[in-house]
């Protein structure tokens, strides 16, 4: 199965950055630091990126 970076991604389920942000309650700033590894999703915040972007948890690599 192929592996995702957090904005491959976000990409390829078409979301921008804001709107991203919006769907996981956090700052769209926040969201960009996580997205250029700067921080890190919690583990719940993960899991809801995932649903979000319709991919298994563990085919994106989250750091």
């Amino acid at each position: 199965m192929q592996k995702y970076t957090i904005k491959a991604a976000r990409i390829r389920a078409g979301f921008t950055q804001r709107e991203v942000a919006h769907k996981l309650h956090m700052n769209v700033q926040t969201f960009m630091r996580i997205e250029n590894g700067k921080s890190y999703f919690r583990i719940n915040s993960a899991a809801k990126f995932a649903d979000i972007v319709g991919i298994d948890f563990d085919n994106i690599i989250f750091f």
